[in-house]
């Protein structure tokens, strides 16, 4: 509690504030860090020194033996690489830790890392959403002059009287990376751009991605841009006019664009988006039958289907779980007599 001055003000309430500063933080991840590898590492021995004590006097026969021993091993040493690919990303909390990491695990994450093996979990080490929440908006309209009208999307903030949807287990990805897309630039974001481009080309599969009631739908505008905004929830006596959200413009996000402007078109030539060879379909009845399922999923709430998949699992399982086979057994006399129960 001393490290966050936890205090109950007179009032009820419960305040609190950070009481250290960067250095001490700093001085403390370095003590924390490499403690808490040496608790992991101690952790793998153990368990490694219970399996192959266990494959080596517990399993009966030679041949067993030899044979879940090797298997063991094999795994334990998987094992201990992994743990030293994995300490390169985790120990980036302290440089000093991680400049002491053992060359010989830097060396295999360096001809790993395009396996994806171990991840560095970064998200969030910054908490977002205090203040405010950060949204891009896009808008498109067919004069420099306007109107702009906005893109509205189905799950991310947008019109003010929009309430916000329940859309759990469903997790709409475009929607999320707009929110995700106003922690940084646009130039940290290249996908956007090119969201940007496929909106004004009209292509369907990124157009059936806006909602129902976007003004966009059946016809691109000629130009589109984006600007951030800073949300925040209505309160009671500003939500009796209906309105759920309110907003502040902070500033331009993406500048004008047409589908034909030159920089935008070179750009999307250089990272790869257009103007590539499409890769022909191998197998035409599964692709047919993709495009079938894609198109009749489309037309249904992603949020209902998960459930609907979700509670038809759980229906199978427990029909199979109750319907135990009922054993009946005869008696000595109705057995010579030829009856039966």
């Amino acid at each position: 509690m001393a490290y966050f001055s936890l205090r109950v003000t007179p009032q009820g309430t419960i305040e609190c504030s950070i009481a250290f500063n960067r250095e001490e933080f700093d001085a403390w991840m370095s003590r924390a860090v490499p403690l808490s590898i040496a608790i992991g590492a101690f952790s793998l021995v153990i368990t490694i020194a219970e399996a192959l004590t266990s494959a080596l006097f517990e399993v009966r026969g030679c041949l067993d033996r030899f044979g879940v021993f090797s298997t063991t091993f094999v795994y334990s040493l998987a094992a201990i690489i992994m743990f030293g690919i994995s300490l390169v990303p985790y120990s980036v909390l302290d440089r000093p830790t991680n400049q002491r990491v053992w060359p010989v695990f830097q060396n295999f994450y360096e001809h790993t890392s395009d396996l994806q093996l171990t991840s560095a979990y970064g998200l969030f080490r910054r908490m977002t959403g205090v203040g405010g929440r950060p949204e891009v908006i896009l808008e498109g309209a067919n004069s420099l002059d306007g109107p702009w009208i906005v893109y509205e999307f189905p799950y991310k903030p947008g019109a003010l009287d929009s309430a916000p949807p329940l859309v759990a287990p469903h997790q709409p990805r475009v929607d999320w990376q707009l929110w995700f897309a106003a922690l940084g630039t646009y130039n940290q974001n290249p996908w956007l751009i090119s969201l940007a481009y496929r909106l004004l080309s009209g292509q369907p599969e990124v157009i059936s991605l806006l909602d129902p009631s976007s003004a966009w739908r059946d016809s691109p505008p000629k130009y589109i841009k984006a600007s951030k905004y800073l949300y925040h929830f209505t309160d009671t006596i500003e939500g009796e006019s209906g309105m759920w959200w309110k907003r502040t413009r902070e500033a331009d996000y993406l500048p004008i664009f047409t589908v034909d402007h030159a920089p935008l078109v070179e750009y999307l030539r250089k990272i790869g988006t257009i103007g590539t060879m499409d890769i022909p379909a191998t197998n035409q009845p599964l692709q047919q039958g993709l495009n079938t399922l894609r198109n009749f999923v489309d037309k249904l709430e992603p949020a209902l289907v998960l459930w609907g998949l979700f509670i038809t699992a759980c229906a199978i399982i427990w029909a199979k779980g109750s319907t135990k086979p009922i054993v009946m057994y005869t008696t000595g006399t109705s057995r010579q007599k030829g009856g039966r129960c």
